[in-house]
């Protein structure tokens, strides 16, 4: 699968999400929320190829309409023993649009999906995430944290009812996970309210980040910063490894694991970039994720890249990036079962060329 970068000088994030191709998901602005109870549904995010370009199909298709209906109606034996062409199957998919009147993802119905039990996640871990968060947008909005906690608590009694239907959960109960999934989409989404400007999210992440690893560390003290730079890269993926395996135990996270068969040596020490590419399986944010992701956000719900990307910098690896990538990792045919499972990071770290 061929995937292509993306940019975005006016999103000064560290973490971002590229448009792809296929079953990987894209968010695309910042914004305010102010239609909260119009919730978009998590397997209705946007995808991009196919039956994006059919929504767009109007009254004025009707010759292209037409079109499709000679290959349609009228093929000939040639025709119908051989592969059909790209535009032909476009015209044919857009004739059965038109035709069954579902302008937006065809005919098919979205399947029953299995819904599987939520796991428990350490009730002093899910609240100190919690809590952090709440603390950090009150000192980055400079608002209060009792207005803080009066706007995410308003806004999550809107969106809860949404969540539930999905799954249900007991509403105040941090350590089931589809429960943390609501307060920190919650907490997220009144963050982007109360701070709009782009440079002080940038701020209010990074500082997340830093404090989510200094808690990670004090609750698992064999986690040790080496010096990057000069000792290469093989005791900071360690680190990583011990950090992803403490949220793991918390239970933030059912699995993780980090590629790293691009790295080498040498390479690092001629100041070549490399990517770290870190898979995260079933986070408990990963609803909340994907509901951004639905409503066009590129700020997200999100405690492991920051905290990675946190840690290499306290290993002397600076200006690390990371684009996130939702993964569906099973083939569906229809999409609006759309169901991602998996969060890919790729990390790109970079120590710099040395002065001929």
């Amino acid at each position: 699968m061929t995937v292509s970068k993306w940019e975005d000088s006016a999103t000064p994030l560290r973490s971002r999400t590229p448009p792809t191709l296929k079953r990987i998901t894209i968010m695309s602005s910042f914004s305010g929320y102010s239609d909260s109870a119009n919730m978009p549904h998590p397997r209705a995010a946007p995808t991009r190829g196919l039956f994006q370009r059919r929504s767009h199909l109007g009254t004025t298709s009707l010759a292209a309409s037409a079109m499709a209906a000679l290959f349609l109606f009228s093929p000939s034996a040639a025709y119908a023993a051989r592969i059909k062409g790209a535009a032909e199957l476009d015209a044919e998919a857009y004739l059965v649009d038109l035709l069954k009147g579902n302008p937006l993802t065809g005919g098919a119905e979205q399947s029953p999906l299995p819904i599987r039990p939520a796991r428990v996640l350490d009730k002093d871990f899910a609240t100190f995430l919690d809590m952090t968060t709440l603390g950090l947008i009150s000192k980055i909005s400079g608002q209060s944290l009792e207005k803080v906690n009066k706007e995410v608590s308003a806004f999550r009694q809107t969106v809860e009812p949404g969540f539930q239907r999905r799954a249900p959960f007991p509403s105040d109960d941090l350590t089931n996970e589809r429960c943390f999934d609501c307060y920190s989409y919650a907490d997220f989404r009144v963050a982007a309210k109360l701070i709009p400007d782009l440079r002080a999210r940038a701020v209010f992440v990074r500082d997340l980040g830093e404090a989510v690893l200094n808690g990670v560390i004090k609750g698992s003290p064999g986690i040790k910063s080496n010096d990057a730079q000069k000792d290469g890269l093989d005791g900071t993926i360690e680190g990583m490894k011990q950090i992803l395996a403490y949220m793991q135990s918390k239970g933030f996270l059912k699995d993780s694991k980090i590629n790293i068969e691009d790295y080498d040596r040498a390479s690092w020490d001629d100041g070549y970039n490399l990517e770290l590419l870190v898979t995260v399986v079933e986070p408990a944010t990963l609803g909340g994720n994907i509901q951004f992701t639905g409503e066009g956000f590129l700020f997200h719900p999100d405690y492991v890249a920051e905290t990675l990307l946190a840690y290499l910098e306290r290993c002397g690896v600076k200006e690390a990036k990371s684009l996130q990538y939702l993964l569906d990792t099973e083939y569906r045919p229809n999409p609006k079962d759309y169901n991602p499972t998996e969060v890919l990071y790729q990390i790109s770290v970079e120590k710099g060329r040395q002065p001929l």
